[in-house]
């Protein structure tokens, strides 16, 4: 019965030192902020189209790699899909970055208006962030508003073309030139986009944009191929510490183009843990798979605790 005891006790001991070593979430002070969306217009005759990308971040310095979706957009305004334009979207469901980015809205033919759905976003220990909202307008194929025939042209029109924002992982101010994230746009209508325009370059004090050769410099309003957009690479200046930014455009295959959008690069002088969310460096990929993994501080103190316990029962014994 003694026995008994002492195993049951320390089995007690050794679970509860291998909840803390797990670094159970104290999710006090931890704020994640899920990002409000406003997609470009769409027309309500096209059929399911990209919508934009899903984003938040975090305060707790884990990364945001997960979004559930808490409400969708009404019946009578359209259906939200997966990337494949079949599968819809449910309440409740959660979605890697990777799912979401490809996530479809296909109007409701008719329908005039603004359609909307709720998301939050999710860190690797589970932590739900704040509510944000995506708006989706839609009009009519006969609104005056929809004027695609010309992009912006310099002359203010509307467009349906949407480039997209991007903040690259963090960089060493001491590394040569490297690949940076690949540009990206969508057209509301359906329509391809295969090229992006240049329209402004990071400060010289910051570093250089390179094509993917790593020595021919890009220019301003230089129009780069989609395949050479994602071959660029950035030469940041060493002992530059900072934001280096470069603004440009996407244009579809009708030559529409996008807004203009804003790449931005943080150099660094030493990398420490980033909170930015970006998919490069999350732990999990899939919300439902993730679990605790044990730090190097919790395994050392299980082990110091578990062995005292041990020593202490075998002194009692002789």
């Amino acid at each position: 019965m003694k026995i008994f005891k002492k195993s049951l006790l320390a089995m007690i001991l050794f679970s509860s030192t291998l909840l803390f070593a797990t670094g159970t979430t104290d999710t006090t002070g931890v704020t994640i902020t899920t990002d409000d969306k406003t997609n470009n217009e769409l027309v309500n005759s096209v059929d399911a189209t990209d919508i934009v990308d899903l984003s938040a971040s975090t305060t707790s310095g884990l990364h945001v790699c997960n979004f559930r979706i808490k409400s969708l957009p009404s019946p009578e305004s359209g259906v939200l899909y997966m990337a494949d334009g079949v599968t819809k979207v449910e309440v409740n469901q959660n979605l890697t970055r990777d799912e979401t980015d490809g996530l479809k809205f296909d109007p409701k033919e008719g329908f005039v208006g603004n359609s909307s759905f709720t998301y939050t976003g999710i860190d690797v220990n589970e932590n739900e962030g704040t509510l944000a909202t995506v708006t989706l307008p839609i009009i009519s194929e006969n609104s005056d508003n929809n004027d695609t025939t010309g992009g912006d042209g310099g002359n203010g029109g509307s467009t349906s073309v949407i480039t997209d924002d991007k903040v690259n992982p963090k960089m060493l101010n001491t590394l040569p030139a490297v690949d940076i994230l690949n540009l990206s746009g969508k057209d509301a209508n359906g329509v391809a986009v295969d090229n992006f325009i240049i329209k402004s370059l990071p400060d010289a004090q910051s570093g250089v944009l390179y094509m993917a050769d790593a020595t021919t410099a890009v220019t301003v309003n230089q129009n780069l191929t989609r395949d050479e957009a994602d071959g660029l690479k950035f030469d940041p200046a060493e002992g530059y510490v900072g934001d280096a930014q470069f603004n440009y455009e996407a244009v579809d295959v009708n030559g529409n183009l996008g807004n203009a959008a804003t790449v931005t690069i943080p150099v660094v002088s030493t990398l420490t843990p980033d909170n930015n969310g970006s998919a490069e460096d999350c732990v999990c990929e899939d919300y439902n798979e993730s679990i605790p993994v044990l730090n190097n501080f919790g395994i050392l103190l299980m082990m110091v605790i578990t062995s005292l316990f041990g020593l202490f029962f075998a002194r009692k014994e002789i």
